[in-house]
């Protein structure tokens, strides 16, 4: 339990970030301008949906996490997703980008300790 409170805090630190805003709720393809969105990406995710399933607010037990690991990997799902979707240079890969290296820093830092 005291690994998923880390994850909880470590996602509250990422959403607060300026260059987090489009990764904060789920896709809509038709209000972001992206129709085929879901033609492309088999399995959306995005932060808030992490965050609902990580506090535990779901009331499916299959929605909730029971590792940090679980965490990790839909927290870089949001990023890689990102990143697929819109080419290099665009605005969107290059912040995916900038947070997908940020968490695995922290992550390590917060998991793995020093080397």
């Amino acid at each position: 339990r005291g690994l998923l409170k880390a994850c909880l805090e470590l996602l509250r630190r990422l959403r607060r970030r300026v260059d987090a805003g489009p990764f904060l709720r789920p896709v809509d393809p038709e209000r972001d301008c992206c129709p085929d969105y879901l033609h492309v990406i088999q399995v959306p995710m995005d932060l808030g949906t992490v965050q609902r399933k990580l506090a535990g607010s779901s009331n499916n037990a299959t929605q909730r996490y029971r590792t940090a690991e679980f965490v990790l990997r839909d927290v870089e799902l949001v990023f890689k997703n990102a990143m697929r979707y819109n080419p290099p240079g665009h605005p969107v890969h290059e912040a995916a980008s900038q947070l997908l290296d940020s968490v695995r820093r922290r992550w390590a830092a917060l998991f793995e300790g020093p080397r």
